[in-house]
């Protein structure tokens, strides 16, 4: 959706995927990634406190 200025924005509130964590824009802080749901988002501290998780599922070839 596109606000007057023509600035995309989301329709309807994101959340976690981990925690829950509501936010109406999503944070430059935020982490995207795809899974076989589609796209999710992790929060700032999910990220932070799972970050060895999220390295260790990145392909061998990324490395």
């Amino acid at each position: 959706m596109r606000d007057d200025a023509g600035v995309t924005t989301n329709a309807r509130p994101v959340s976690c995927a981990w925690c829950g964590a509501m936010v109406d824009e999503v944070p430059v802080t935020w982490t995207i990634q795809a899974s076989d749901r589609g796209i999710e988002y992790l929060c700032e501290t999910c990220t932070r406190d799972n970050v060895r998780k999220i390295e260790g599922s990145l392909p061998t070839e990324y490395w």
